[in-house]
């Protein structure tokens, strides 16, 4: 069994790579602490929607392109995909139970955080109404995150049956 990331620790990283982190900064993390997780199944994990599809930030200068990336909390998956295989479920098990739209609801998850930072980085000048903007959709968007934390907890209390 693979010892699952702490809080502090993906906190640590969410703030280290608030953009998010590729797929060789991923595995690489993976690899220090003695998980061997392949390229080749990252792309597979992706293909299948266990891991959520990368976004791109772009480089900065012209004409340098973008890059892809992929939210922290992608290795939290990892470990707990790859623990779950090493408990006799398969990768189809996993498809077919509730932790699969468990990556759906993480997303959630991140779209509510991204839009309240984008909320509370308009001042008043920017925005007239910014200051109840804030009021409103600052309390509804924190329902919300309770709401989606919960649901995370009592998804992951799902039992994947085993073939």
């Amino acid at each position: 069994m693979i010892e699952n990331l702490k809080v502090e620790e993906v906190h640590a990283l969410q703030k280290k790579h608030p953009q998010g982190m590729s797929t060789q900064e991923i595995i690489s993390f993976l690899k220090a602490r003695q998980v061997k997780f392949s390229e080749d199944n990252f792309r597979k994990y992706i293909q299948l929607d266990l891991l959520p599809r990368s976004f791109r930030i772009g480089k900065k200068g012209k004409h340098k392109g973008s890059s892809g990336r992929y939210p922290v909390y992608s290795i939290t998956k990892i470990i707990e995909i790859k623990n779950l295989l090493e408990e006799g479920a398969t990768i189809e098990n996993i498809l077919n139970s509730a932790y699969y739209y468990l990556g759906e609801v993480e997303e959630l998850q991140t779209a509510t955080n991204n839009l309240l930072e984008k909320i509370n980085n308009h001042s008043a000048d920017d925005l007239p109404d910014a200051a109840e903007l804030r009021g409103i959709l600052g309390f509804r968007l924190g329902q919300v995150q309770k709401s989606l934390q919960e649901a995370k907890k009592r998804l992951r209390q799902f039992k994947i049956h085993k073939s």
